[in-house]
């Protein structure tokens, strides 16, 4: 520094008010920012509530006004009061006496499938052990393809493979059914003795 601006300088700092610093302000500003933001937040999700909501009921008003059914299925059977009268799928599952086996051991994946388009949403569940029964309640009258597959572990099961020795047979149900799957390791399973009660 030159000695020309030294003097420059000592006038300039004579002239800056020295006070105290504005903590009391700083604070207030700083408690309406986070007040703003808060707002901001919830006026936010607001919103998105607010579209979901009109998304949902658009959907609904589009199906009805598209005549899409959204009630039974066509020939569904009712009880007397008016529900609709469903029934019981079960699907029992046994090893068939071979020699050959998966290293690590396998599990079954068993999906059940309205043979309709418009009867519903495909029903399956966790694989399983074989020699497992596994359960569909509330199914309505009509045809279903049940599909099983076998899923052998990699490593342990909690990791499987893609499923494979896979079988699958369309079953008409009117009533409480039972089926039962003979699993064959490296071949095709089998859906047999398909049984009402």
């Amino acid at each position: 520094m030159n000695d020309n601006a030294q003097p420059a300088l000592d006038r300039l700092l004579e002239e800056i008010p020295v006070r105290p610093a504005p903590i009391g302000e700083l604070l207030v500003a700083g408690r309406a920012a986070r007040r703003r933001r808060r707002r901001a937040t919830i006026t936010g999700i607001a919103a998105a509530t607010a579209l979901v909501l009109a998304g949902g009921v658009t959907s609904v008003q589009f199906l009805q006004s598209s005549g899409a059914p959204l009630g039974p299925a066509d020939g569904a059977a009712s009880t007397g009061d008016g529900a609709v009268a469903t029934h019981t799928l079960t699907v029992r599952s046994t090893l068939a006496d071979l020699p050959l086996a998966y290293t690590e051991g396998a599990l079954i994946e068993v999906a059940v499938v309205p043979a309709a388009p418009d009867a519903g949403a495909p029903r399956g569940g966790d694989p399983v052990e074989v020699g497992s029964t596994m359960s569909w309640t509330d199914l309505t009258a009509g045809s279903y393809l049940i599909t099983v597959a076998t899923r052998p572990c990699h490593g342990n099961c909690d990791y499987l493979d893609p499923p494979t020795d896979s079988c699958q047979r369309t079953i008409d149900l009117t009533s409480n059914t039972e089926v039962l799957v003979t699993i064959r390791w490296a071949e095709p399973c089998a859906i047999t003795d398909v049984s009402t009660r």
